[in-house]
């Protein structure tokens, strides 16, 4: 299957990270944490973002089931939708989740390895880390996760992290 997850308003990761708007990235990882365990999925590739500077739009996880599993990946994703739409529906009006069925000759990561992609990428942090003091209603530091891209042997996590100091990217 590929698990799409898009329509979402972007922005730069400068200008807009403090409008609270969706990361695909970070959406989409969060979709996984929560069921890839119990849906016994295997992950076969995940792309997410174009610029490291921008706040991603939309994701693709492609993944495998258990056939016994389909009906119940369909509806969690479903439900997953509601959810996003249930949080983010004031600032991400076109948020959708597609979910289509694919072939594809690419081997699926083990379970392990699919787990510690998707833990990381679940727990990097994104967003506002932190307000300056000095300065009202300025954001001090921020991380995007920005670009998020698998081939055949590796994955890579591309992140911006921005600070009014030095020690803020630390």
């Amino acid at each position: 299957f590929k698990l799409t997850l898009k329509g979402l308003k972007g922005g730069h990761s400068g200008g807009d990270i403090h409008l609270g708007l969706g990361n695909a990235n970070k959406l989409l990882a969060r979709f996984l944490a929560g069921h890839a365990a119990e849906l016994d999925l295997r992950l076969v590739d995940f792309n997410g973002g174009t610029l490291r500077n921008a706040i991603p739009r939309e994701a693709f996880a492609t993944v495998a089931v258990p056939a016994a599993k389909a009906d119940e990946l369909k509806k969690l994703s479903t439900v997953y939708l509601e959810i996003l739409k249930n949080e983010l529906s004031a600032k991400e009006k076109n948020l959708t989740v597609v979910l289509e069925s694919v072939s594809t000759d690419k081997a699926a990561l083990t379970a392990q390895s699919r787990e510690t992609f998707v833990q990381l990428l679940n727990a990097t942090p994104n967003g506002v880390i932190r307000n300056s003091d000095v300065a009202k209603g300025v954001v001090e530091t921020s991380l995007n996760v920005g670009v998020v891209t698998m081939s055949d042997d590796s994955a890579e996590i591309i992140c911006l992290i921005r600070s009014l100091i030095d020690s803020g990217k630390e």
